[in-house]
């Protein structure tokens, strides 16, 4: 479960925009608010269920940026405004559930779920830094840095510790 759950959206993610309905009335506006009042529920597991499911829709959406980002770099003049029209659309889609999901879930009473926030966040800046090295995304790990839970603490420092190692290694 802890492995598929998440596989499945981010495979939705994938799936969704292959076939052209991330931007449509009907897919997005209807799952995102649902998950997100489910993330808000008393319920620490409702809250843990949803923000597994809105944390691997933001980590399909960000493959699904690198990959629009690689597409637009070997595409041609006329491919391209197309293109970034799309990686556009993807950016703003992710900071729409990300604000939904990621900005309460931080500061979640249960530290299963600021764990697993701080785990997402570090994925997402792993997979795309270019997209997150921002105040916009780094000002949580300065949450997780403050937090009274060591466990927190130690993802923050793993977070950070594994950033500035990509950072310094060259690309390939």
């Amino acid at each position: 479960f802890r492995k598929a759950f998440p596989a499945f959206f981010e495979r939705l993610m994938i799936a969704g925009f292959a076939a052209g309905v991330l931007h449509d009335d009907d897919f997005l506006p209807v799952l995102t608010p649902w998950l997100a009042a489910m993330g808000e529920s008393k319920s620490r597991g409702f809250r843990h269920t949803a923000s597994l499911a809105l944390f691997a829709l933001i980590q399909g959406l960000n493959d699904r940026a690198v990959n629009l980002t690689q597409s637009l770099q070997a595409s041609s003049k006329k491919e391209a405004p197309a293109l970034q029209a799309k990686y556009d659309a993807v950016i703003a889609l992710q900071s729409q559930i990300f604000s939904v999901s990621l900005h309460q879930r931080v500061k979640d009473i249960s530290p299963e779920i600021r764990t697993l926030a701080v785990q997402s966040l570090k994925q997402y800046f792993l997979t795309a830094p270019d997209i997150y090295v921002s105040n916009n995304f780094l000002r949580y790990l300065i949450l997780a840095f403050h937090d009274k839970k060591a466990e927190i603490r130690f993802e923050a420092l793993d977070f950070l510790v594994q950033a500035l190692a990509s950072l310094t290694t060259p690309p390939p």
